[in-house]
């Protein structure tokens, strides 16, 4: 009886060891697609708040150390294009907009599909749902023309 016991409780901890392995496995490979590249993610801003500058030198602030570091691209239509070193950065940099409250549509350059965007209301839209870039644009003119103010 004192073996199977003890067989039981090798068996136990042995499964543990593999259950705490596979978390530390899940973690670091979490850690390694942090740490990938994406592809230049191009954000639409919109608005009278908006200042191209200011944007702009918010990102300068905050990523210019960085190795993947690339200048901000302002174009003359409004657009201006950010390079991430990952979707977690990008993710970050549109939470600090939105927190600004500034309106504005962030879209992956490469695919075209809206990523993220705010209504200037302070909260961060993950667009999980997919909607299109057109249906986006009606939902923060709408937004904008029910605030006072706007």
């Amino acid at each position: 009886m004192d073996n199977k016991g003890e067989q039981e409780r090798k068996r136990a901890e042995v499964i543990r060891g593999y259950e705490r392995a596979k978390q530390e496995q899940e973690m670091y490979a979490q850690q390694l697609k942090d740490m990938e590249p994406t592809s230049t993610v191009k954000a639409l801003v919109e608005g009278e708040k908006l200042d191209l500058n200011e944007i702009a030198s918010l990102y300068t602030q905050k990523f210019s150390k960085e190795a993947w570091y690339e200048p901000p691209i302002i174009n003359k239509d409004g657009n201006m294009e950010f390079s991430f070193q990952n979707e977690k950065s990008a993710m970050d940099f549109a939470a600090d907009i939105a927190e600004k409250g500034v309106p504005f549509i962030m879209m992956d350059k490469k695919t075209g599909k809206v990523v993220a965007y705010s209504d200037g209301d302070g909260v961060l839209n993950k667009n999980e749902d997919g909607k299109s870039l057109d249906d986006v644009k009606a939902e923060l003119d709408a937004a904008q023309q029910q605030r006072p103010g706007m």
